[in-house]
């Protein structure tokens, strides 16, 4: 099994931990403990968080990515790792300008629906700071193939620590500021463990001597600025419809606190775009550590790893994607009740968002194959112009929803974003088939949908439980029972096969 497989099968276990932990949290303690609109402000803060660090350091994480490679035979990485630092320093005081002059700008877009985001606005500041180390660090270990523990921090330690301070806000040991003061606490401490891992293995090196010449410094603010343009509108289309929702979507006939309907109804968005993102999971443990081989590749134009990367990625992503796909939709009905809150009106928006991510994990590494090449400006064109759609469409399609009986808009927000996911998948297949004749699909992408289809209809032979936890563990055993063995039998990912070997210590 190649390095790419190892570490990929490492990432994947730490996410699938990440994402118990994160379902545990998103899914049950937070809807428990916490009333809805002090939900939705937590998601509403950290969606702003992103989309700020990604901004501002001009994409940081891609550019160690991108250039550590190339000067890492070189002292001190040539200076880059300093370079790219110092304009993360800049990006950070940049956003505190922004968010300082522009307060009342948010004002009037969330104060009538959001009113305790308003409350709570400047905590921005610390959080955009500190994710914005993490950003750098990550992207910086990621470089060095040390993809691992970066993600232990995001995926573990963050999620343990939001445990933490929720069971102390249950049982009262601290009050709801105490507990965002803490939240935003987490972040700091995943930052400053980060920094004393980089720092305990010696892998920053300064370099005094600044060997970095001007015309890469030109080569890398390209690169970030592009990037940058690509992130940014890659992270609107994924989170400008919550961040609408806020402003935008009105509770009718739904009692909540004054001036906050719009937080109330990101909760239940948040809820289930959580479930629909656990999709992706497999997708961005592959990623985590094939971005810096297909970097290494288009350096080397080795075509050929960059193909075989292309179709494992589609098949592996695919094959874990559409086993929790259809393990979440048999029990959907379920998991949106569990808590005994009813969050049903979000059955929908899951459906779309799951299809979509669907078709972006079997599309598989596509948009870092074209970020990671020469022609990366695609990717800018193409993610910029559908943000523009996205948001277009989420004007569009939120009233119309709000507008059907029984809706309340938040599905119109899920499908303005699931047709944006579409488009870019498309785009990017026909860009990739017709620049470089690339393409990840064969045969055994037929089967494992087959599979999948068999797997979802054996849950009809069942009979309804009265218990809902029985009946999700019942419904996604059978689902297992049959999914599992018909992908191992088929052999259609071989690297599925020799992780089942490893973990059953077969030769």
């Amino acid at each position: 099994m190649g390095i790419v497989a190892k570490q990929s099968i490492y990432n994947t276990v730490i996410i699938f931990a990440g994402a118990f932990l994160g379902a545990i949290n998103i899914l049950f303690l937070f809807p428990i403990i916490l009333p809805d609109e002090q939900i939705g402000l937590t998601r509403i803060l950290l969606s702003f968080t992103v989309l700020f660090s990604q901004f501002v350091s001009l994409g940081s994480q891609s550019m160690l990515v991108k250039f550590i490679p190339i000067f890492r035979s070189n002292f001190a990485y040539k200076g880059s790792a300093t370079y790219i630092f110092k304009i993360s320093v800049i990006g950070f005081i940049v956003s505190c300008l922004i968010l300082f002059f522009g307060k009342p700008i948010f004002n009037h877009f969330y104060l009538e629906n959001s009113s305790l985001f308003i409350e709570y606005f400047f905590y921005l500041i610390p959080l955009i700071l500190f994710q914005l180390l993490i950003n750098y660090l990550s992207g910086f270990l990621q470089a060095l193939f040390k993809s691992v523990f970066p993600l232990f921090v995001n995926e573990i330690i963050i999620r343990i620590l939001q445990t933490t301070i929720l069971i102390l806000f249950y049982f009262s040991f601290i009050d709801f500021e105490i507990f965002m003061l803490l939240f935003v606490l987490n972040y700091a401490i995943a930052s400053g463990v980060l920094l004393l891992f980089v720092l305990i293995k010696k892998y920053f090196k300064i370099n005094s001597q600044n060997k970095i010449s001007k015309k890469e410094k030109t080569q890398i603010i390209k690169f970030g600025f592009a990037n940058t343009l690509t992130g940014l509108a890659g992270n609107l289309t994924n989170r400008i419809d919550l961040l609408m929702i806020g402003s935008i979507v009105g509770a009718v006939g739904i009692s909540t606190q004054d001036n906050n309907q719009g937080l109330y109804y990101i909760t239940i968005y948040a809820i289930a775009s959580y479930m629909a993102a656990l999709i992706e999971m497999p997708a961005r443990a592959l990623a985590n550590i094939a971005s810096t081989f297909v970097s290494k590749a288009w350096k080397e134009n080795d075509i050929n790893t960059i193909r075989s990367l292309y179709k494992k990625s589609s098949t592996n992503q695919l094959i874990i994607g559409l086993l929790i796909f259809i393990g979440i939709w048999a029990s959907i009905d379920n998991l949106l009740i569990i808590t005994g809150k009813d969050y049903s009106e979000g059955k929908y928006v899951f459906l779309f968002l799951a299809l979509a991510k669907l078709f972006n994990i079997a599309a598989g590494i596509n948009g870092k194959i074209i970020m990671l090449s020469k022609h990366y400006i695609v990717i800018t064109y193409l993610t910029f112009s559908l943000a523009i759609i996205t948001f277009i469409s989420n004007l569009y399609f939120i009233p119309l929803f709000e507008s059907l009986p029984g809706r309340c808009g938040i599905e119109g927000a899920a499908f303005a974003t699931a047709l944006s996911i579409f488009l870019f998948n498309i785009f990017s297949f026909l860009y990739l088939k017709l620049k470089f004749n690339l393409q990840p699909y064969t045969l055994k992408t037929l089967y494992i949908i087959l599979f999948g289809l068999l797997s979802y209809i054996s849950i009809f032979i069942l009979d309804d439980f009265s218990n809902n936890y029985l009946d999700i563990i019942l419904k996604s055993l059978l689902i297992c029972i049959i999914f599992i063995p018909l992908i191992l039998l088929s052999k259609v990912s071989t690297d599925i096969n020799d992780l089942f070997k490893i973990i059953f210590k077969r030769k």
